[in-house]
């Protein structure tokens, strides 16, 4: 299989420093902090009440440079590779330096995945694979209408919940991402039994 795979919300975790970083420099924070759960769409800055700073917060140098894995996404993307998946990492870049900091980010973390299938600034429905995994709907929606017979798997996310049937599969949430993972790499290996059948 060509699994295409998201990088932020799904194998680094970007919301739980924004949200961090967001809470300890707003002064609506003082009053009123805010969680993953108020981020109920897309557009995250329809949930704040200083979309600016929101913005602003993601777009600086290091943001990117220093988010964490998700549990259990490196483990399982490995697993993938070595079962002879071709993984690509495809991620939307907000800046110059954001593109630097997410091939740094793969190199550190993900270095059984080669420079080659790291495709940032993609727009996901350019690429041509058999799986999407991507909290985006938009980008489920692409995909979809570039490659139809392809499958689209999401961790489940507040703000993709609405759009659940824009995926193929929203496995259970962001509070267990190692479990999510272990639930994608099982719904890739049941694809592979699919399409040999």
């Amino acid at each position: 299989m060509i699994v295409d795979v998201d990088l932020d919300g799904i194998v680094a975790d970007f919301f739980g420093p924004l949200i961090s970083q967001y809470n300890q420099r707003a002064i609506s924070a003082l009053h009123d902090p805010l969680s993953v759960e108020d981020i109920q769409s897309w557009d995250m800055s329809k949930h704040v009440s200083e979309p600016e700073l929101l913005r602003r917060i993601f777009h600086e140098p290091g943001f990117f440079a220093d988010l964490a894995p998700l549990p259990g996404a490196v483990s399982a993307l490995r697993q993938l590779v070595e079962l002879g998946h071709e993984v690509n990492i495809a991620s939307a870049c907000v800046t110059p330096h954001s593109f630097g900091e997410k091939a740094e980010w793969c190199r550190k973390h993900l270095p059984f995945i080669p420079i080659s299938h790291i495709m940032l600034g993609a727009q996901k429905g350019r690429l041509r694979g058999d799986v999407l995994v991507d909290d985006g709907a938009h980008n489920a929606r692409a995909y979809r209408q570039s490659n139809p017979l392809a499958k689209t798997y999401a961790i489940a996310w507040p703000h993709n919940l609405s759009e659940e049937l824009v995926f193929d599969r929203l496995v259970y949430g962001y509070q267990e991402p190692a479990r999510a993972w272990a639930s994608i790499a099982s719904l890739i290996d049941d694809r592979v039994i699919e399409v040999e059948s």
